[in-house]
């Protein structure tokens, strides 16, 4: 058995042995009513899972250690390289190379940093020296030939081409065979990071660096930091022209202060916008240029793959007549698009659109390319004319928020495309969470806190959704700090003397002189007692804490929506601690002034108003607010009802890529596209009807 399942299982079992433990209590003593006799058949069954599958984790954790062990650091760099692995090379190379294979002609461009230095007159390797030393073999593509510039100029590089020229497929499979010499040389990890989103914050490249690893690659914060200090990465930097324009040069400036003489770095740009810059990038190496295919190599590329001379002569001729639309087509990825669209006989049918060169080439190249690639489906439960909405939906918010890589945890309120979803987002969280606080306080005797309640719920509604953080759980760490704190002096000094005044108050009403002394003697005992257990919960709960903030290991998602279940694990799990501590010191105050039933009712409602405001302000509240919001958009109709199997979908499509638990389009020209379709098709009826009655909205949504 899988040692992860069994230590989910005893956890979750045990969890629920202890609420069905608790209920019987009460049950028997008449605390609450319910039929005892069903309890001990589920007491059985799940103590014994509990037991079980405790048995199967402990022995296969003694067996794991008896065997040689894998350090903690040889594990992180193996998760490390297994993600960058699965998301890169996996998920997005490996189905960029089945299409044709071009061979992409570079050149060295020295004059593209400010430190060439010795460089200065580089030629681009075109053989490389055998292991015997003496003779040499040429280099089979131009992938062998940037690693071999790579080793040369000591990890530096940058990397130029027009848009759609292969820049990102070269620089990933450089990743490719520098993930190879990680695993087997333990040498620094290739990780992919792609630069448009460091315009949202602008921080220094090493605290952005940080971030990423832990959204998209699941590394702890403390990890993190040890990654990026002791030089074990090589950054694989793609997409400094994606960058804001207006932050462009402050990108360029924050690379150049992360640089240093052993920090390993690849820098992936369009030629055009790296041209505009003010400075160059500062490392002691030489650019390489991907060059334009010639007239006649990408005539015979398509004359060689589509078996069609009519088709080919109408689509060099519709495409030649535009010189500007030429230049922009004359692009691997375009040829690989054409080929796809037309190698089955499909007929090319030009429509003719006005509008700037980007909006020829959609119209030209990728809209055919979309339109056969949904057609060439057997059966689909999507509508064409609802997937192309929501791919444009999709791709207008991440055009507007800078990122190329979608998370379904990603949504926030803002997402929403008019101000009256956006006030039915708000207002409906506001007052169904505000009465349910209400409720929950008049049941628990707490008037007070009505006044506190509908404040709460706006704050709440109002709050950032933060589903894309990444949950660790690290039992050791939890371990650990209970037994750290199991005789925390402070901690049994305060239960100590709140006994001891509770004690003493107590008795000193009720006899006198003598029950001032009975009250120490008792107080004392009862803080001894009493204050090691609270030390327990309380070691227990600063050891989750500390498992789920300070990472020291990686935790990659690998489905969509993965953050969802995460966030409603740990929101229980953590509720039902709070719920318990504070339960079990509510009580013991009401039973030691009032009575052991009374404490235990008093202990059960306080436990449970302290689970459902932990839940509020953790995983669940975040989970609540993300399902609502998912809904709303799915009646106006922005969104699936299931976001993992329509992106499974579209990815079938090759419309989009899968990395791991996220997905980015096949190109940013594709991003593009949907986010002009979007402002072109869908954004004008939304802001005409952004008046319109709720209900007569979502129903025009939905056709």
């Amino acid at each position: 058995m899988d040692p992860t399942f069994s230590r989910r299982t005893t956890i979750f079992s045990g969890l629920i042995t202890l609420i069905l433990g608790l209920v019987w209590f009460l049950a028997v003593n008449g605390v609450v009513k319910a039929n005892t006799d069903i309890f001990e058949p589920l007491l059985t069954i799940f103590g014994a899972v509990t037991g079980i599958s405790g048995a199967v984790w402990f022995t296969s954790s003694r067996r794991d250690s008896t065997e040689p062990a894998e350090s903690l650091e040889q594990r992180n760099r193996r998760v490390l390289i297994e993600s960058v692995r699965r998301k890169w090379i996996e998920g997005v190379l490996k189905d960029a190379l089945r299409d044709a294979q071009i061979q992409i002609d570079a050149k060295a461009r020295p004059d593209q940093v400010s430190d060439a230095g010795q460089f200065m007159g580089y030629e681009l390797p075109i053989e490389i020296m055998r292991r015997d030393g003496k003779t040499t073999e040429p280099l089979a593509h131009t992938a062998a030939m940037l690693r071999q510039v790579f080793r040369d100029t000591k990890g530096k590089l940058l990397i130029l081409g027009a848009k759609g020229s292969g820049k990102t497929v070269l620089m990933l499979q450089l990743a490719e065979i520098l993930l190879d010499e990680a695993e087997t040389n333990n040498t620094p990890i290739p990780v992919v990071f792609n630069l448009s989103s460091w315009g949202n914050e602008r921080k220094p490249l090493a605290d952005w660096i940080a971030g990423e690893l832990g959204r998209n690659y699941g590394v702890g914060k403390k990890l993190a930091a040890e990654f990026i200090g002791g030089d074990r990465l090589i950054f694989l930097l793609d997409g400094l022209d994606e960058v804001a324009e207006a932050y462009r040069d402050d990108c360029l400036h924050a690379i150049n202060a992360f640089k240093t003489p052993i920090r390993q770095l690849v820098v992936c740009s369009r030629t055009e916008e790296y041209d505009d810059l003010v400075d160059k990038l500062d490392i002691e190496s030489i650019g390489v240029e991907l060059q334009p295919l010639s007239e006649e190599r990408f005539e015979g590329l398509l004359r060689h793959y589509i078996p069609y001379s009519e088709t080919v002569d109408k689509i060099l001729a519709t495409l030649q007549a535009d010189d500007a639309v030429w230049q922009e087509a004359n692009k691997p990825l375009f040829i690989n698009i054409l080929i796809t669209t037309y190698k089955d006989g499909q007929p090319f049918k030009p429509e003719y659109v006005q509008g700037d060169t980007i909006r020829k080439i959609g119209s030209l190249v990728i809209e055919p390319y979309v339109r056969r690639q949904l057609q060439n489906t057997l059966v689909s439960n999507y509508p064409n004319d609802k997937v192309l909405r929501w791919l444009a939906f999709i791709g207008h918010n991440l055009k507007q928020r800078q990122k190329t890589i979608f998370y379904v945890e990603m949504f926030q309120r803002d997402w929403l495309p008019t101000k009256q979803s956006l006030r039915s987002f708000v207002w409906g969280i506001s007052i169904t969470f505000g009465l349910l606080l209400a409720l929950i306080a008049l049941l628990d005797g707490q008037e007070t806190a009505l006044i506190v309640a509908p404040l709460f719920a706006m704050s709440f509604a109002s709050s950032d959704i933060n589903l894309e953080r990444r949950i660790r759980w690290n039992v050791w760490v939890i371990l650990k700090s209970t037994w750290e704190n199991r005789s925390s002096v402070s901690v049994r000094l305060v239960v100590m003397l709140f006994c001891v005044i509770l004690g003493v108050g107590t008795m000193l009403q009720q006899q006198g002189l003598f029950g001032l002394l009975a009250g120490l003697v008792v107080g004392l005992l009862a803080g001894l007692v009493v204050g090691r257990v609270v030390a327990l919960f309380v070691g227990l709960f600063v050891g989750l804490i500390e498992s789920l903030s300070t990472g020291t290991s990686i935790e990659d998602r690998a489905g969509f929506n993965q953050g969802l279940s995460e966030a409603l694990l740990v929101g229980l799990v953590i509720g039902l601690l709070v719920g318990l501590v504070i339960g079990l010191l509510v009580g013991l105050v009401i039973g030691l002034l009032v009575g052991l039933v009374i404490g235990l009712v008093f202990s059960v409602s306080a436990g449970l108003f302290s689970l459902f405001l932990t839940g509020l302000v953790t995983g669940p509240g975040s989970a609540i607010r993300h399902l609502v919001l998912r809904l709303l958009l799915y009646n106006l109709g922005f969104a699936p009802r299931r976001y993992d199997r329509f992106l499974l979908y579209v990815i079938d499509r090759r419309l989009m890529r899968r990395v791991v638990g996220s997905a980015i389009f096949i190109h940013r020209y594709f991003l593009d596209y949907f986010a002009d379709l979007w402002a072109r098709e869908y954004a004008p009826q939304y802001e005409e009807n952004s008046r319109a009655p709720i209900g007569g909205f979502l129903s025009r949504s939905n056709k």
